[in-house]
């Protein structure tokens, strides 16, 4: 599970930093990210940050006292409220009580760092909400309490730190082309479903549209393109989607025989462990 942590300023920094090494000890199954530069160099930086917001199942916001009115952070929140469950979005407090949170974030429920059965509560929800890799409520207790002192340590240094003062204000334009590519990135697979509907060559075990729209995630294998590759099939000669129900739909728009189709099928399930149901659109009607 992919656990966006999002910052703002030096301190709020530090914590995301603190959060992402010392999650995965309590959580194996979960897999941080943060970004380690100031996301306002480029749009280098910007593509970056958009594809991992749209990838996260789950959302930290480091909030600090000097952070909590950054138009960055908030954009953050507000981008990850639309594409989760709010109840996956969590301010994670530091140096500010829940009664001081105000503005957009104060919609949230907040983890107060301080208390170690609040972060306990953050935790058991990462742990619940896990497809692989759930750990059990005593385990996932006596594995916290042991690792406890250790974030705690680490908070306390960062409380006791001098703030740098307000951080600086991410400027509208820096959002807007942030918030352009998420768009884009959305629309190409909206067309790309509507594309299919509207010919009439959607393969018949290709699932309907309600369960595609339900989990329109693309997969974003490197296994899978390389064991195309080795079929000579690049990422432009076919599309790939997941249905509800787990299963990988590859659909070709290069033909290819039967015995290559059955080959590839074969050698991407043994190789990943997954379903997989590879296709050829039916010729036009007439």
């Amino acid at each position: 599970m992919k656990v966006f942590l999002s910052w703002s300023g030096q301190r709020s920094q530090q914590v995301a930093e603190t959060l992402k090494s010392w999650l995965p000890d309590v959580i194996q199954a979960v897999d941080p990210w943060v970004s380690s530069q100031d996301v306002s160099k480029g749009s280098r930086a910007l593509s970056h940050v958009a594809s991992s917001l749209e990838g996260a199942n789950f959302g930290i916001i480091c909030v600090t006292p000097e952070n909590q009115d950054s138009q960055w952070l908030n954009f953050e929140a507000g981008a990850l409220s639309k594409q989760l469950d709010k109840s996956f979005v969590f301010p994670f407090l530091v140096d500010i009580g829940v009664a001081d949170l105000t503005g957009p974030l104060s919609q949230f429920q907040a983890t107060d760092s301080t208390s170690q059965e609040d972060v306990l509560k953050l935790l058991s929800d990462i742990n619940t909400e896990l497809e692989s890799g759930q750990v059990s409520e005593a385990r996932l207790k006596r594995v916290f309490e042991k690792s406890w002192q250790d974030l705690h340590g680490a908070l306390h240094e960062i409380r006791n730190s001098t703030p740098e003062g307000k951080p600086q204000q991410r400027s509208a334009q820096d959002m807007f082309s942030e918030l352009t590519i998420l768009i884009r990135k959305q629309d190409r697979r909206l067309n790309d479903l509507a594309g299919y509907i509207r010919s009439g060559n959607r393969p018949g075990r290709w699932p309907s549209a309600p369960d595609y729209l339900a989990d329109l995630a693309e997969i974003e294998s490197d296994e899978i393109s390389r064991i195309m590759l080795d079929y000579h099939f690049t990422p432009d000669m076919y599309r790939v989607a997941r249905s509800i129900d787990g299963t990988i739909h590859i659909v070709l728009l290069t033909p290819t025989n039967d015995h290559t189709l059955k080959q590839m099928q074969l050698h991407l399930k043994s190789q990943t462990g997954r379903r997989f149901d590879i296709s050829m659109p039916s010729s036009p009607k007439e």
